[in-house]
């Protein structure tokens, strides 16, 4: 626990350093900031890393007291710290960041808009209290002294009063029993005028983080009120202080003991290329080698050894060349010391020549024997890399025996008793190699073996689960087979030249477009009956395929010996109904499948299934609820839309069946009067029922009983608010109540009292209220009892599907299945599951007196220097991406890729957005500046949104050629005068607003416009939607024409296409709804780069 209050800061580092301070907070210098629980229970620490005025950051740490959260003390790394000051503006910064994150307690200093104080955080004495007035004069003095003190400091005019404290690092390689590499300790000497040996490492570490005295000799004690050390030295015990607090931690295991001498520490494997990298900075670091000391400076991009391959007989010899003494590594860190110089190994020779240098090193003589195969191995990895920094020397008689020739893989594919069997050969030239064998013909030839597209080749075999009996590779097994032709086949095949026999490919097959699925309703058991009528499938055949459908296997083996993909799209709508419908294999009886009544509402928009009349009937029931012809109350003080009693219908529909819902019409549209109408019905027709509940957030629970007042007078409704015993003496007795209203944080708290009522029905309002599973809130209005349940929420979804199964396993328990099962649905099930019991309506639907948004396309076409420059930077893009995708992945080169297509994005906008010398024009600033003209003269007033400002910026001087006016937004806009520019424009001031799609697509009423451009694409279609709506929403008078400029051929074009399927993705979910689109995946970058 933290608590401490801006007020607090303030009153422990005075005003002018909690300005200074606070301007720092606001400002967003502090950089990084993690809490965390030390050795000491007692105690909880923060530590923040500070950006200062000077190039270098300053780490801060600070103390809480566990238990009561109170601010202990703390320390930073500035010089002003150092120097004396108990506070520093660096910590001020880091506690507000604190209050900010990690407390209850949000007010900090806004330097905006607020004022210390007229909030009362530095209360002026009274005027007439002359010796107070005194002594806030001498206070400010003071602090001004320090104040300008400590900007001189800075600024570097002013020199630390303290006496410079020295530092020697120590490091000492010593033999382990344990590992095969030395590890490495860390002694330490300290002093001004001279060192003294460190006789207690951890005890000093701890004097120094404590900034507490330590006694050394009766010459030396250190003191950190009067000595400073320097940042480079600081920064190195900060990395050592938490193994040194973990290692005292277990100071009675010998295994962790570091050694049997307090002057020394061990350092461990991941601890050290991190600290050899800090000594690096520092002034004085040894390594002790024999009797002598290394002063530790490093040399970079160079390797003290060579290495030299030598024949002997039929063998390779690999050496380390004879340079002298051989070169000693540091532990296990990439650093190696040779003729008292300190070599850091780079990082394109730590994966392989660092691993090859210590096997050699370990080796008799420095050298190992490799037979053939192997050398061509390293031929074709580790040598290139040798070779490129002139470390290896090649004798000359192998020289000429050395070849680099293109791999050329062969695979030849039979079928044998149902099984396959396969020949693979690696072809270099005119030599062939078997990758099983390591046989090939007599040669003296040397090869340059491409291992890693022979690795790629073997991975694939493996992958298919090949079997190697040291004579015939073969494979065997429904799911191996299927997997190999469906999947790894075709990869094979874009590696490799693959021969197949005619046998092989009747091996595998695949059904027609779709399977016939039949429906019918059996009246006399109550049930449903599923066929599956087909002339390529007997009826063990469906039997069998059923199985394997819901054991979601890929393939299936036909009674006839093919293999049957699965995943093919003929199998989407049977799979879909064996999953929707939760059958097991008892349902199955010579093909045909029965199902209890229920479950029909799950099949209802299947594809494909043929339905009876009785079946239809109860689809129709919950589908077009109008058809009961049920009216609303004719106590409902209110008259419905079209839409309204729709709602209000639906919800009695559902509630007749015992169902309940998600009723998630946008917002705007009068859920709470739907409510109402539904809860005014329920009551007429069972008035003698429990009440009915409505759950609400706090804001919203005295909105629903002033709408309750409204519309529906005649309830007897009660809010449960107030006292504990308020509450209790309101839910004790609710004889004649119609309605109870209460919040969800009163509901948390009651939900025992409630448990004793089974409510005649439940609407959560606000209901993502409760999307969290794991929250109180959560389990207590699973808690509540009632005949049925319904959600209303303009956002089923915010972030993530499993949102829906929070709400579903409250209105709807079971139909979702549990939490982990729902989480590895696909998307179109959830969706055929949910349909039946979600309605969604948008305003575009049902307020038919908004005007018509007509969306439109003007794609343009790149001039001619412009094109080059985009074809051009498109295959590199296309290659360096394909490579990186082969290579590490997609995951590892995400944030390359993006740039790469923001790169080719902002060629299409203006090359001049990237290349500072591109002098040409573009072809889509040219069309804009047409359109511009045009719809000027057509008296339209326009809204041009674009995501980069250096855009927004060129577009404003073709404005501005044109003689028009306009107003600019980006980021940088401050609020309020956002909302004076957007009033101004809808009063007609200027014809042009230019807008940052990030900064301003949302929160904006730009009703003054009727035209919209869409200057750039957006991965997201729902941000270009919600820019549109900034002019197209309630209170727009005119149509609204939206249009997409696009550069014709580019991919601009492919983000076009992307989007719709993005939208068709998540509609698959949410019918009409909004979704985060954003995230695009490895196939999405293929298909925009064609690769």
């Amino acid at each position: 626990m933290i608590d401490i209050t801006s007020t607090e800061v303030l009153e422990l580092s005075g005003w002018l350093t909690y300005q200074r301070g606070a301007n720092y907070y606001q400002d967003g210098l502090v950089k990084y900031i993690n809490r965390y629980v030390g050795t000491d229970p007692n105690r909880t620490f923060v530590h923040a890393t500070v950006e200062g005025s000077r190039i270098e950051d300053y780490e801060v740490h600070l103390t809480f007291s566990t238990q009561y959260g109170n601010y202990e003390r703390g320390r930073c790394t500035c010089p002003a710290y150092a120097d004396g000051q108990a506070m520093c503006k660096h910590m001020v910064a880091a506690l507000l960041e604190t209050i900010g994150r990690y407390t209850n307690n949000t007010t900090v200093w806004n330097k905006q808009n607020d004022s210390l104080t007229e909030r009362g955080i530095f209360a002026q004495p009274s005027a007439t209290d002359t010796a107070k007035q005194l002594n806030l004069a001498s206070s400010f003095v003071d602090e001004l002294m320090d104040y300008m003190a400590s900007e001189e400091d800075e600024a570097g005019l002013f020199q630390s009063s303290k006496e410079p404290l020295y530092l020697q690092f120590e490091l000492e390689n010593i033999a382990s029993r344990f590992a095969q590499r030395d590890s490495v300790e860390l002694s330490m000497k300290a002093g001004t005028s001279r060192l003294y040996v460190v006789k207690d490492l951890a005890e000093f570490i701890d004097a120094w983080y404590e900034q507490e005295p330590l006694y050394f000799t009766q010459y030396y004690t250190y003191d950190p009120e009067q000595q400073i050390m320097a940042p480079e030295d600081a920064a190195v015990l900060e990395k050592l202080y938490p193994l040194v607090k973990s290692q005292q931690m277990y100071a009675e295991n010998d295994f962790y003991r570091s050694s049997s001498s307090k002057k020394t520490i061990r350092i461990p494997d991941q601890f050290l290329t991190e600290l050899l990298t800090l000594f690096e900075e520092c002034d004085s670091v040894v390594l002790k080698h024999h009797k002598s000391e290394i002063p530790f400076k490093v040399v970079h991009n160079t390797f003290p050894e060579s290495f030299l391959l030598s024949k002997e007989g039929d063998n390779f010899s690999l050496s380390i060349a004879d340079n002298g003494f051989l070169a000693q590594p540091i532990g296990t860190a990439p650093y190696l010391y040779k003729d008292e110089l300190i070599y850091k190994v780079s990082d394109s020779l730590r994966p392989t020549v660092l691993p090859l240098f210590h096997h050699l090193r370990e080796q008799s003589s420095n050298r190992q024997l490799f037979d053939r195969e192997h050398i061509e191995q390293l031929a074709g990895t580790v040598f290139p890399i040798l070779e490129a920094h002139n470390l290896l020397q090649v004798d000359s008689g192998i020289t000429s025996q050395i070849k680099r020739y293109d791999l050329a893989p062969v695979m030849y594919l039979n079928e044998q008793d149902g099984s396959l069997r396969a020949d693979l050969e690696f072809h270099y030239g005119d030599e062939t190699i078997n990758p099983f064998t390591g046989g090939r013909q007599d040669s003296e030839q040397l090869l340059s073996r491409n291992m890693k597209k022979e690795r790629q080749i073997m991975n694939l075999i493996e992958q298919a689960n090949f079997h190697w009996n040291g004579s015939v590779l073969s494979l065997s097994g429904s799911q191996n087979l299927g997997r190999f032709f469906y999947r790894i086949l075709p990869e094979l095949e874009k590696r490799a030249d693959v021969y197949k026999a005619p046998e092989v490919d009747e091996m595998y097959s695949s059904l027609p477009e779709e399977v016939p699925v039949s429906l019918d309703v059996d009246e006399n058991y109550g049930w449903f009956e599923v066929r599956f009528p087909t002339d390529d499938l007997t009826d063990a055949d469906i039997q069998q395929l059923f199985h394997s459908l819901k054991a979601k296997e890929d393939y299936h083996q036909l009674s006839n010996g093919k293999i049957l993909s699965l995943e093919d799209d003929a199998w989407d709508n049977t799979r879909s109904l064996f999953e929707d419908l939760d059958l097991d294999g008892n349902d199955i009886q010579d093909g045909v499948m029965h199902l209890p009544k229920y479950r029909a509402l799950q099949v209802d928009t299947s594809t494909g299934v043929k339905q009876s009349e009785a079946f239809q009937k109860l689809i129709e029931t919950v589908k077009s609820p109008e058809t009961l012809n049920e009216t609303p109350p004719d106590k409902l003080q209110a008259n419905l839309r079209d839409y309204q009693l729709r709602g209000f219908q639906w919800l009695r529909a559902l509630s007749r069946h015992g169902f309940g819902g998600v009723l998630a019409d946008e917002m705007g549209l009068g859920k709470t009067l739907q409510g109402l109408a539904y809860i005014v019905a329920g009551r007429e027709e069972r008035p003698d029922a429990h009440p009915f509940l409505v759950v609400a957030p706090a804001s919203l629970i005295y909105n629903w009983e002033q709408e309750a007042k409204k519309f529906t007078p005649h309830l007897n409704i009660r809010v449960v608010a107030g006292s504990k015993q308020e509450r209790n003496a309101i839910i004790e007795d609710l004889s004649g109540v119609d309605l109870i209203i209460t919040s969800y944080s009163m509901i948390r708290r009651d939900v025992e009292q409630y448990k004793a009522y089974y409510f005649q029905g439940m609407l959560l309002d606000e209901a993502q209220s409760f999307k969290n599973h794991t929250s109180l809130t959560y389990k207590a209005i699973q808690g509540v009892r009632a005949e049925t349940a319904f959600a209303l929420t303009g956002t089923p979804v915010e972030n993530r599907a499993e949102e829906l199964w929070s709400l579903f396993s409250v209105v709807m328990p079971g139909l979702l299945y549990d939490r982990k099962t729902f989480k590895n649905l696909p998307q179109g099930m959830v969706q055929k599951k949910i349909t039946p019991f979600v309605l969604r309506r948008t305003k575009k639907e049902v307020l038919k007196e908004l005007p018509d948004k007509i969306q439109t396309v003007r794609y343009t076409e790149l001039t001619k220097e412009q094109r080059q420059l985009y074809v051009g930077y498109l295959n590199e893009v296309q290659r360096q991406t394909k490579s990186q995708l082969q290579g590490e992945g997609f995951q590892a080169n995400r944030m390359q890729i993006l740039s790469n297509l923001t790169r080719l994005r902002q060629i299409c906008c203006h090359p001049s957005l990237f290349m500072e010398n591109y002098q040409g024009d573009s072809g889509k600033l040219e069309e804009l500046r047409t359109f511009i003209q045009e719809a000027h003269a057509n008296g339209q007033r326009m809204l041009i949104f674009s995501q980069f400002t250096s855009m927004l910026g060129l577009i404003a001087k073709v404005v501005e050629e044109e003689n028009l006016t306009y107003f600019y937004l980006d980021g940088s806009t401050p609020s309020q005068e956002r909302v004076q520019m957007a009033t101004r424009f809808n009063e007609g001031e200027h014809d042009v607003f230019l807008i940052s799609l990030k900064a301003g697509g949302t929160g904006l009423n730009l009703t003054g416009a009727d035209t919209v451009v869409l200057y750039d694409l957006w991965w997201n279609p729902a941000v270009e939607q919600q820019a549109a709506d900034r002019a197209h929403r309630i209170g727009q008078k005119k149509s609204v024409q939206v249009v997409k400029m696009i550069a014709q051929g580019t991919i601009e074009e492919k983000i076009q296409s992307l989007q719709e399927k993005k939208q068709d993705l998540f509609d698959t979910l949410i019918q009409s709804g909004e979704g985060n689109l954003t995230a695009l995946s490895e196939d999405d970058i293929r298909e925009i780069l064609s690769i």
